[in-house]
């Protein structure tokens, strides 16, 4: 999780945050300046704004590592406000403050829980490289952002069945193999002793 507790405040420029890097027309701030920023309902700690100093501007996540979840909580949410999924330099989807399901509301009260709401977007098998959050009017404000990469392959139930089931033939016919090799070798032994006593005539 990215959270901006330890970020220097003021103006972003570039942040490294282990996963990929954060630039842009943000800016990271605590409290509220009107007419500028909010602090998204009940956070009492740093959170990023777009844009500072201009009403205009985005903020850019790039990961190196293709990721299939995104989620942040999400202040005072403007229908002016934006995030934009991108691969390799292609936008996947783009999804506005009024886009969003019901029951969010794109009005830009700071205090609501309508309009103050931590949004996951899951994208299943695609995935994404790159995240931009772009207002056109003061302003965007975010904290405690998610990101996950994608999971461990795990095998499907069929094939781990065929994988055990494999084994096992593969075991049964290693003991079917040792059985036949002891029962050869216990009738030439006993073909052999029967001939030690026999006697010559």
């Amino acid at each position: 999780m990215l959270n901006f507790d330890a970020v220097p405040l003021g103006p972003l420029g570039s942040y490294n945050f282990g996963d990929g890097t954060l630039t842009g027309g943000g800016a990271v701030v605590s409290g509220s300046l009107v007419n500028r920023y909010a602090a998204p309902a009940g956070d009492s700690t740093r959170y990023l704004t777009v844009a500072y100093g201009a009403p205009v501007g985005s903020a850019t996540l790039l990961f190196i590592n293709p990721e299939n979840y995104f989620g942040l909580y999400w202040g005072s949410i403007d229908s002016y406000n934006s995030i934009t999924f991108e691969l390799d330099g292609q936008t996947i989807a783009t999804y506005t403050g009024s886009q969003l399901p019901a029951p969010v509301q794109a009005n830009g009260d700071q205090q609501s829980p309508l309009s103050n709401r931590y949004v996951n977007f899951f994208f299943g098998a695609q995935f994404f490289d790159e995240v931009v959050l772009h207002t056109t009017n003061y302003a965007f404000e975010s904290d405690n952002i998610a990101y996950a990469d994608p999971p461990v392959p795990v095998p499907e139930p069929g094939t781990l069945v065929s994988l055990l089931g494999a084994l096992a033939g593969m075991g049964m016919w290693s003991w079917l193999r040792n059985r036949e090799r002891t029962r050869s070798r216990a009738l030439a032994s006993q073909s052999v002793t029967s001939t030690d006593h026999i006697s010559p005539c």
